[in-house]
């Protein structure tokens, strides 16, 4: 079994560049008939972490929604835009917008005359009797309003996945503050890639597209580095996506939990070996010192007994950067353990009750949160 990835060169956020390899890339995995018919309603679920500018390189930048939409639309498809970013509030439109208008995505919806939808709106659930562990999820109701859905992600480093990526971005799909209750149920990074890998069988899109074009590393997936990586990444499988995309920032692929479980549970297909890379290869687009958030020091079964075993002193925990802080009160908001206080204003993290999900660190607008390794994961390392 393998599975196809189109990889094309794309060095810049020009629109004509961007569509140009946007549609290479799609027609080399089967071009957008394959995925889009007449008529069809078709849900495009982008990267909106957060209001920040495209030049940030958090979201998924305007030119490649624009592209895909255009694609959608020349497939005779209806083109729908959605998500539900971590800092827009539980059920709050005029905020989801004012996200989208910081990104410049509600500039490409409305030059285009796009549904805008927010997946805070509405919830249903789902059967997932395929999932290893969740058989079950909730989710935003726009998902049963379309006939497909298009894939949008981002290329980021991220605390708690290692990197953030095609499965990763399927998460984004459960409504508002209730992923906050799911990072309570799986606080830790092998549960959480479980859970994201059942989730992305239980609402698996047709087609995903990555943009590449400058990915982040360093302390995303906020508040991390630009790097310049020039690329358009695209395929059915999820895994296999994430799988190049790793091998782009010169990591093995399976220190990715996501791309891991999702083979080793017949998801998709991680392996280098069996997947077919269309147009360019990997080595033209290898970041050699990208740099990520917690990575794994050993897949010796020895070493991870002893991280399992020692957890308080191995996993990582969030820790303040008071000189950069604005006492916004955004990491206080997201935190559904309520381990946040704020005296004088400013953030206060009570340990014994956090559950490092990093919800705080990945929402703050000003970079203010990082990831501290443990002390023994630090020695662990050397």
């Amino acid at each position: 079994m393998t599975s196809t990835v189109s990889l094309i060169s794309c060095d810049e956020y020009n629109e004509e560049k961007v569509f140009n390899a946007v549609k290479t890339a799609v027609d080399l995995v089967g071009g957008i008939k394959s995925f889009v018919s007449a008529g069809s309603r078709v849900l495009i679920k982008p990267n909106l972490l957060s209001g920040k500018p495209p030049e940030n390189a958090v979201t998924t930048h305007p030119t490649v929604l624009s592209a895909v939409v255009k694609l959608v639309r020349e497939a005779g498809g209806i083109p729908v835009v959605g998500d539900s970013p971590a800092v827009e509030g539980n059920n709050n439109f005029e905020k989801f917008k004012k996200v989208c208008e910081a990104t410049g995505i509600l500039d490409v919806v409305n030059k285009l005359n796009v549904e805008l939808v927010h997946f805070n709106a509405s919830r249903v659930e789902i059967e997932n009797p395929a999932g290893k562990v969740f058989k079950k999820f909730t989710v935003t109701g726009e998902l049963q309003k379309c006939d497909s859905i298009i894939n949008l992600c981002k290329l980021k480093t991220h605390g708690l996945a290692l990197i953030t990526g095609a499965v990763k971005n399927m998460f984004g799909t459960v409504p508002g503050l209730l992923k906050g209750q799911y990072h309570m149920r799986v606080p830790h990074r092998p549960e959480f890639s479980q859970m994201v890998v059942d989730l992305y069988q239980a609402v698996k899109p047709a087609l995903s597209i990555m943009d590449a074009v400058v990915g982040m590393d360093g302390n995303g997936p906020g508040s991390g580095n630009p790097r310049q990586i020039g690329a358009i990444i695209a395929s059915t499988d999820a895994v296999a996506l994430d799988s190049v995309a790793c091998q782009i920032c010169d990591k093995d692929p399976y220190l990715l939990l996501t791309c891991r479980y999702g083979e080793e549970q017949g998801v998709g297909i991680a392996d280098p070996k069996k997947i077919n890379i269309m147009g360019e290869q990997v080595e033209k687009f290898k970041v050699k010192d990208f740099e990520v958030l917690v990575e794994d020091v050993s897949r010796k079964p020895v070493m991870r007994f002893i991280i399992n075993a020692f957890r308080e002193k191995t996993t990582a925990k969030p820790v303040v950067d008071y000189k950069k802080c604005t006492k916004c009160g955004t990491c206080y908001e997201s935190c559904v353990p309520k381990a946040i206080s704020m005296p004088d204003g400013y953030p206060d993290i009570n340990y014994d009750a956090c559950i490092k999900c990093y919800c705080c660190h990945e929402v703050c607008p000003d970079g203010a949160i990082s990831l501290k390794k443990g002390f023994l994961y630090r020695l662990l390392a050397k």
